[in-house]
């Protein structure tokens, strides 16, 4: 979604950079790619700390670009990782 206000020229795409975009990507590849490697889908544990450090690796890059993640972008990547 946040490519295509980048790729549209949209006015919502001035808060948005390829960089970011790219960065938020491997965020959440990473989150996937720990769930995909779960070998205990009852380990909450492993399951907190994923989500953790998935969130902690948003709020780095909300700072580095400010203005990327808002409470709007923070609600769609929220319906992401409950989809996943």
């Amino acid at each position: 979604m946040w490519q295509e206000y980048l790729d549209e020229e949209d006015e919502m795409g001035e808060f948005y950079t390829e960089e970011g975009i790219e960065e938020v990507s491997n965020a959440l590849d990473r989150f996937i790619q720990g769930l995909i490697d779960l070998d205990d889908y009852n380990n909450n544990e492993t399951i907190e700390e994923l989500i953790k450090n998935v969130v902690l690796d948003i709020n780095k890059i909300s700072q580095k670009y400010d203005g990327m993640i808002e409470t709007y972008e923070r609600e769609e990547l929220v319906d992401f990782n409950i989809q996943h």
